[in-house]
């Protein structure tokens, strides 16, 4: 019984209690709710004008300066090939010889030829001095005098022919030794001793290596990015972390009607790890204008908007912008700051607009 009677007593006081309770007002919940918000700590930097620039990505391949087919001047079956793919030569440098038998033949031919017409030149002018001495003596006419003068004239032309078809077979002859027009390396070998050659036969292809290009189709709108003289840097996926600097050095002077390409072609500094052959990927700088930039990595997507939270009054404020020129690190913002900003670039995917917040450090 007694028990019962202290139950009563509790049940009483607290719905007492309850009933007695003052109920807050919407001012005082709110005030009550925002002192419940945790500040965040936050990094910001200030927005301010810096140069930014255009960059045109286009990839391309590695090229040699100078790239040669050697073809052989004569005809003639190819008795020797002294290079492989890979094997560095030097200007002048013999890489084959050609079998040639017919020039040889005829070279004979006409060694014989002008021992006959050096016989015809000496019997010719020993007429002429006989028919010269007639003539003084009034035995003959000048008419067979007039004959005699061309016997030795048709005779001293007969030797210069053949002099002349003889130093034409001489250098025949020696082009069937067929030497390296410029000093670099074989990269492509074409045909095997014993292959008939002559002059639209290709024997070899010899590239320059120790000056590189880097050839690249560039479209036809983005022609205006391109200048000679410009910068450009250069990366392989095959050396990453590595990147090369290059200079535009010519730009060809038609565009491709099928493709609206035009190839523009980079020099590269003196020959390291890029290799003739390799695919590359190129950053071309293009004319620069100042403008506001910010980090990239300040930028949050937001539906179909970009935001960033600009830092006013310990407070977290959401602001859209308008983005420009982008690259990894940095983004020109065309509209939405201005400058003085202080924009968060760390904790800004933890913050809502106008949440509380606490700057840690910025610049």
């Amino acid at each position: 019984m007694r028990e019962r009677i202290a139950l009563a007593v509790v049940l009483s006081c607290s719905l007492g209690l309850v009933a007695c309770k003052r109920p807050e007002k919407p001012a005082e919940a709110a005030a009550s709710a925002e002192a419940t918000r945790s500040v965040v700590p936050v990094e910001t930097v200030r927005v301010r004008p810096e140069p930014v620039s255009q960059d045109l990505v286009v990839n391309g391949t590695v090229i040699p300066r100078a790239q040669v087919q050697v073809l052989p001047k004569a005809s003639g079956r190819l008795l020797t090939l002294s290079v492989q793919e890979g094997d560095r030569v030097s200007r002048g440098q013999i890489i084959a010889r050609l079998e040639t038998p017919e020039l040889e033949w005829q070279l004979r031919q006409q060694e014989s030829g002008i021992l006959t017409a050096q016989a015809n030149l000496e019997q010719a002018r020993d007429n002429l001095t006989r028919i010269s001495d007639l003539a003084r003596d009034g035995a003959v006419s000048q008419a067979q005098l007039k004959a005699a003068q061309t016997q030795v004239k048709v005779a001293e032309a007969g030797i210069a022919q053949s002099r002349a078809a003889i130093n034409l077979l001489k250098s025949q002859l020696s082009n069937g030794t067929v030497t390296s027009p410029i000093s670099g390396v074989v990269v492509t070998r074409h045909v095997d001793p014993g292959a008939l050659a002559g002059p639209s036969t290709p024997l070899v292809t010899i590239a320059d290596t120790s000056a590189l290009q880097v050839k690249l189709p560039v479209a036809e709108r983005d022609l205006g990015l391109v200048r000679e003289g410009g910068q450009v840097t250069v990366e392989s996926v095959a050396l990453p972390g590595e990147a090369f600097r290059g200079r535009v050095a010519e730009i060809a002077p038609l565009v491709d009607a099928q493709t609206r390409l035009i190839h523009v072609k980079v020099d590269l500094p003196a020959p390291g790890r890029l290799k003739v052959g390799m695919n590359v990927s190129t950053r071309l700088k293009g004319p620069a204008h100042a403008a506001l930039v910010v980090p990239s990595a300040a930028i949050v997507t937001d539906g179909a908007e970009e935001i960033v939270f600009v830092a006013q009054a310990s407070q977290a404020v959401r602001v859209a912008i308008a983005a420009g020129i982008r690259d990894p690190l940095r983004t020109e913002v065309v509209s939405g700051l201005k400058p003085g900003d202080a924009v968060i670039v760390k904790g800004s995917s933890f913050v809502k607009d106008g949440d509380p917040i606490a700057v840690n450090g910025g610049k």
